[in-house]
C-alpha cells in the first residue's frame, strides 16, 4: 500500500555524482567533503565537468593535497531544511573507516528524531541504486524506518570490493593503508591488493597488474560461496580513477574467470583520487535488489 509519507537520502560526495547530476533525482541530496590541492579549496561534487579535469591536472602536478569534512554548520543547515521538509530523511556518508564524516553527521543527527545515519560500504552507482530502493520501500510499499535497516544491512553485509592502485605513494600519504611491508612494497614496484571491506587492508602483492586481478577473482569467488549464493547472484563494478589502465586488466579477468561483464563503471570522484592516486581501479560486487528480502513485520 503506498504511503502518503516522504524520505529524503542524503549521499556522501565519495559517491562520484556530481550535485547537478543526483539531485535530478527527487527526494536526493548530496553532503560534501572538502578538497585541498596547494593553496586552493572546493566542495567535492560541486563543480562541473570541465572543473572536475582541472582539479585532476593540478593533482597530478602537486605534493600538497588533503580533504576533510564538510563545514558542520553546512550539515547543520540541511539538517534543519530537510528534517522539517520531509518524514524521515537517511544520511549515507563515506564508510567510518574511511573518514570520520560519519561520525560527524551521526553526532549532528542525533538532535533530530527523524533523521537516521546507516554506515555503508557502498561505492559508486550503488550509492543510487540503494537510495532509490529506499524511497521505493518508503514511499510505494510502506517500509519502516527498522524495516529500511534491515534491507541496507541485508545489502551492505553481501559487498566487497579491491582496488590495485597504478602506485602506493598517495595511499602511504593518506594514511589509509596500513601495514609495516607497506614502504618495502613501494620500492619494490609490487602490485599491491587492497580490499575494501568494514576497513580497508593490504591483503596480497603480485609482480603484475594482471595476477592482481586474478587473485582478486578468487577472493571474490571466495566471498559470494560464503553467502551459498552464485557469482549470477551479483552486479560486478569498477570506479577508475582517470585511466582506464587496470580497468581493463580487471574486466578481462572478470571475463576469463567468471565469463561476465561489468555492469556498470564510472569514474572515480576527485576525493578518491586524494586517497587512491592517480591510475588506481576499483572493482567489486553488490547483491541484486530483486533477491533483496521483504523485510516488513520480519524478524531478522
Amino acid at each position: 500500500m503506498k504511503s502518503n509519507k516522504k524520505i529524503a537520502i542524503v549521499i556522501s560526495s565519495f559517491c562520484g555524482y556530481l550535485k547537478e547530476e543526483l539531485e535530478k533525482n527527487p527526494g536526493m541530496f548530496i553532503t560534501p567533503l572538502q578538497i585541498f590541492i596547494d593553496d586552493q579549496q572546493w566542495f567535492e561534487g560541486f563543480y562541473d565537468e570541465k572543473e572536475k579535469y582541472e582539479f585532476v591536472e593540478k593533482f597530478r602536478n602537486s605534493n600538497n593535497f588533503k580533504t576533510s569534512l564538510a563545514p558542520t554548520s553546512m550539515v547543520e543547515e540541511q539538517m534543519n531544511k530537510l528534517s522539517k521538509d520531509y518524514d524521515d530523511v537517511i544520511y549515507l556518508p563515506i564508510h567510518s573507516s574511511l573518514s570520520s564524516s560519519h561520525d560527524s553527521i551521526l553526532n549532528l543527527s542525533k538532535k533530530y528524531k527523524n533523521i537516521h545515519v546507516f554506515d555503508n560500504k557502498l561505492v559508486g552507482e550503488s550509492f543510487l541504486i540503494v537510495a532509490k530502493e529506499i524511497k521505493k520501500r518508503y514511499e510505494e510499499e510502506s517500509n519502516s524506518i527498522e524495516d529500511i535497516f534491515k534491507f541496507l544491512t541485508w545489502f551492505n553485509d553481501r559487498i566487497i570490493g579491491y582496488i590495485v592502485p597504478m602506485e602506493l605513494k598517495t595511499f602511504i600519504k593518506s594514511g589509509r593503508l596500513k601495514g609495516v611491508k607497506k614502504a618495502i612494497m613501494n620500492s619494490f614496484n609490487l602490485s599491491t591488493i587492497i580490499e575494501v571491506d568494514q576497513t580497508l587492508n593490504s591483503v596480497g602483492v603480485s609482480r603484475t597488474k594482471k595476477i592482481s586481478a586474478n587473485k582478486i577473482m578468487n577472493k571474490i569467488n571466495e566471498f559470494i560461496k560464503k553467502f551459498n549464493m552464485k557469482p549470477d547472484d551479483f552486479n560486478f563494478s569498477t570506479i577508475y580513477v582517470f585511466d582506464k589502465t587496470i580497468k581493463d586488466i580487471f574486466e578481462n579477468a572478470l571475463l576469463e574467470s567468471f565469463k561476465k561483464t561489468v555492469d556498470w563503471t564510472m569514474e572515480a570522484s576527485i576525493v578518491t583520487m586524494l586517497h587512491t592516486g592517480y591510475g588506481a581501479c576499483y572493482i567489486g560486487i553488490n547483491p541484486k535488489l530483486e533477491l533483496a528480502p521483504k523485510f516488513k513485520n520480519e524478524k531478522y
